[in-house]
């Protein structure tokens, strides 16, 4: 029971960095600040759109490291920062495949507004995100940065989670 509740709270603390790191990439990556300056946005606006898209890449990688599980106990370190790695990255990719896939069948029979153009429920937050020319800065950017992060990630809380069920208890 204690080694399962040391392991959750790794990947609950992993996961939490992540998602911590996905909304400073957001944000650096998509000038956020100068775009609240220009009266884009608001602060609270933009805070909150980089929130809900840096939650969506986490839990894209909650799934990337769920698909991992079976092989957690197998491989050395950088094997599983490897598999990590691209699993995430493939997860993120498939996401961007699908936002994209879903704006250019778009037509506008099907409703215009951002949840018709770039996916249901997510819409809203895609559609800034992906709009225009800023899908490049997703798939050149966002998508390597936090697939090389989970990665380390990964492996950190797998070799952290091991190291403390081979200590002998006080």
């Amino acid at each position: 029971m204690k080694i399962e509740l040391r392991r959750s709270s790794l990947w609950f603390a992993s996961l939490t960095i992540h998602w911590l790191f996905a909304c400073g990439a957001l944000w650096w990556f998509y000038d956020i600040g100068p775009l609240i300056r220009d009266g884009v946005f608001n602060l609270g606006e933009a805070t909150s759109r980089v929130i809900k898209m840096g939650l969506i890449v986490t839990i894209l990688t909650t799934a990337a490291w769920l698909w991992m599980i079976r092989v957690e106990q197998k491989e050395k370190l950088l094997r599983l920062w490897w598999s990590a790695t691209w699993r995430t990255l493939l997860l993120l990719f498939l996401y961007f495949l699908a936002v994209m896939f879903r704006r250019e069948m778009w037509t506008q029979s099907q409703g215009i507004n951002e949840d018709a153009m770039f996916l249901p429920i997510v819409g809203h937050i895609n559609g800034f995100f992906f709009s225009e020319f800023r899908w490049l800065g997703f798939l050149i950017q966002v998508i390597p940065l936090m697939g090389i992060l989970s990665g380390i990630l990964f492996c950190s809380q797998v070799r952290l989670g091991r190291r403390r069920t081979l200590d002998p208890p006080i």
